[in-house]
Protein backbone atom coordinates (compact mmCIF):
# COMPACT_ATOMS: atom_id res chain seq x y z
CA UNK A 1 0.00 0.00 0.00
CA UNK A 2 1.38 3.43 -0.97
CA UNK A 3 0.22 6.32 0.87
CA UNK A 4 1.34 9.76 1.14
CA UNK A 5 1.29 10.16 4.54
CA UNK A 6 4.02 12.92 6.31
CA UNK A 7 5.67 11.50 9.45
CA UNK A 8 6.37 14.34 11.59
CA UNK A 9 9.73 14.39 13.94
CA UNK A 10 10.49 16.77 17.02
CA UNK A 11 12.92 19.31 15.89
CA UNK A 12 14.78 18.42 18.97
CA UNK A 13 15.42 14.68 17.69
CA UNK A 14 16.07 15.76 14.21
CA UNK A 15 18.86 17.75 15.38
CA UNK A 16 20.92 15.62 17.61
CA UNK A 17 24.08 14.24 15.53
CA UNK A 18 23.74 11.28 13.25
CA UNK A 19 25.54 9.19 15.74
CA UNK A 20 22.71 9.67 18.06
CA UNK A 21 19.93 9.01 16.31
CA UNK A 22 19.14 12.57 14.72
CA UNK A 23 19.36 13.66 11.48
CA UNK A 24 22.52 15.98 11.87
CA UNK A 25 20.92 19.11 11.34
CA UNK A 26 22.18 21.69 12.77
CA UNK A 27 19.86 24.77 14.96
CA UNK A 28 19.88 27.34 12.28
CA UNK A 29 19.62 30.40 14.83
CA UNK A 30 22.43 28.59 16.96
CA UNK A 31 24.38 28.12 13.93
CA UNK A 32 24.06 32.03 12.68
CA UNK A 33 24.89 33.07 16.45
CA UNK A 34 28.13 31.08 16.63
CA UNK A 35 29.40 32.57 13.28
CA UNK A 36 28.19 35.72 14.42
CA UNK A 37 30.50 35.24 17.31
CA UNK A 38 33.09 33.84 14.94
CA UNK A 39 33.36 37.76 12.87
CA UNK A 40 33.25 39.51 16.34
CA UNK A 41 36.33 37.57 17.41
CA UNK A 42 37.64 38.37 13.98
CA UNK A 43 36.92 42.45 14.14
CA UNK A 44 38.17 42.80 17.67
CA UNK A 45 41.30 40.84 16.89
CA UNK A 46 42.51 42.64 13.52
CA UNK A 47 42.76 46.35 14.22
CA UNK A 48 44.75 47.13 11.54
CA UNK A 49 42.66 46.08 7.98
CA UNK A 50 41.11 47.92 5.91
CA UNK A 51 37.77 46.00 6.94
CA UNK A 52 38.05 46.81 10.62
CA UNK A 53 39.34 50.36 10.14
CA UNK A 54 35.97 51.22 7.73
CA UNK A 55 33.42 49.45 9.65
CA UNK A 56 35.42 51.14 12.84
CA UNK A 57 35.27 54.44 11.26
CA UNK A 58 31.17 54.46 10.70
CA UNK A 59 29.87 52.57 13.53
CA UNK A 60 32.65 52.77 16.27
CA UNK A 61 31.94 55.65 18.38
CA UNK A 62 28.41 55.04 19.28
CA UNK A 63 27.30 54.67 23.03
CA UNK A 64 27.49 50.86 22.94
CA UNK A 65 29.68 49.02 21.55
CA UNK A 66 27.36 46.76 19.47
CA UNK A 67 24.19 49.17 19.15
CA UNK A 68 22.71 48.63 15.89
CA UNK A 69 20.05 51.30 14.19
CA UNK A 70 17.94 51.25 11.35
CA UNK A 71 20.18 51.66 8.09
CA UNK A 72 22.86 49.85 8.75
CA UNK A 73 24.98 47.55 6.83
CA UNK A 74 24.29 43.66 7.27
CA UNK A 75 27.70 43.33 8.30
CA UNK A 76 27.32 45.57 11.48
CA UNK A 77 23.84 43.73 12.37
CA UNK A 78 25.87 40.40 12.23
CA UNK A 79 28.80 41.83 14.34
CA UNK A 80 25.86 43.16 16.93
CA UNK A 81 24.31 39.59 16.58
CA UNK A 82 27.76 37.82 17.86
CA UNK A 83 28.80 40.74 20.03
CA UNK A 84 25.63 41.17 22.44
CA UNK A 85 26.17 37.29 22.46
CA UNK A 86 29.87 37.85 24.21
CA UNK A 87 29.31 41.20 25.40
CA UNK A 88 28.67 40.30 29.19
CA UNK A 89 31.95 37.73 29.13
CA UNK A 90 34.20 40.22 27.54
CA UNK A 91 36.99 41.91 29.53
CA UNK A 92 38.97 44.85 28.10
CA UNK A 93 42.64 44.77 28.41
CA UNK A 94 42.91 48.24 29.50
CA UNK A 95 47.21 48.35 29.40
CA UNK A 96 48.22 51.89 29.48
CA UNK A 97 44.67 53.46 28.67
CA UNK A 98 46.23 55.97 26.12
CA UNK A 99 43.79 54.65 22.94
CA UNK A 100 40.52 54.36 25.46
CA UNK A 101 38.13 57.19 25.83
CA UNK A 102 37.41 57.70 29.76
CA UNK A 103 33.79 58.48 29.23
CA UNK A 104 32.89 57.22 25.54
CA UNK A 105 34.41 53.55 25.12
CA UNK A 106 33.11 50.61 27.14
CA UNK A 107 36.33 49.84 29.55
CA UNK A 108 33.73 49.06 32.33
CA UNK A 109 30.82 47.28 31.93
CA UNK A 110 29.13 50.18 30.21
CA UNK A 111 30.26 53.31 29.03
CA UNK A 112 30.15 56.16 32.12
CA UNK A 113 27.17 58.21 30.11
CA UNK A 114 25.34 55.74 31.46
CA UNK A 115 26.16 55.56 35.24
CA UNK A 116 25.68 58.98 35.75
CA UNK A 117 24.92 58.26 39.82
CA UNK A 118 28.38 56.68 40.03
CA UNK A 119 30.93 59.43 38.59
CA UNK A 120 31.66 62.16 40.87
CA UNK A 121 29.88 65.05 38.96
CA UNK A 122 30.99 68.38 40.88
CA UNK A 123 34.75 67.47 39.16
CA UNK A 124 35.30 70.18 36.72
CA UNK A 125 36.44 68.50 34.06
CA UNK A 126 36.91 64.57 33.31
CA UNK A 127 40.08 62.90 31.95
CA UNK A 128 40.12 62.34 28.08
CA UNK A 129 41.81 58.46 28.13
CA UNK A 130 41.65 56.24 30.52
CA UNK A 131 45.62 56.45 30.96
CA UNK A 132 44.94 59.95 32.81
CA UNK A 133 43.46 58.04 36.04
CA UNK A 134 46.60 55.86 36.04
CA UNK A 135 50.36 55.53 36.31
CA UNK A 136 52.73 52.75 35.48
CA UNK A 137 50.55 50.22 35.15
CA UNK A 138 48.84 50.85 38.53
CA UNK A 139 45.50 53.02 39.26
CA UNK A 140 45.86 57.12 40.56
CA UNK A 141 43.77 56.16 44.06
CA UNK A 142 43.62 59.86 44.70
CA UNK A 143 41.93 60.59 41.31
CA UNK A 144 40.02 57.36 41.35
CA UNK A 145 38.57 58.70 44.65
CA UNK A 146 38.00 62.08 43.19
CA UNK A 147 36.35 60.90 39.79
CA UNK A 148 33.86 57.87 41.44
CA UNK A 149 31.42 57.30 44.03
CA UNK A 150 32.57 54.70 46.45
CA UNK A 151 30.53 52.44 44.77
CA UNK A 152 33.14 52.07 42.19
CA UNK A 153 36.33 52.50 44.32
CA UNK A 154 37.72 48.84 44.18
CA UNK A 155 41.15 48.64 44.40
Amino acid sequence: MDSKVMHFVVWEEACKPKSKGGLGIHKLRLWRQLLAIKLVARFMSSDNCLWWESLHAKYGRRRSMFEERRGDSWVWKLICIGGRAIDEHMMWLVEEGMTISFMDDLWLSTTLYRWPTFINMHTEQFPATVANISRELDWDRTKIEQLFRPELQVF
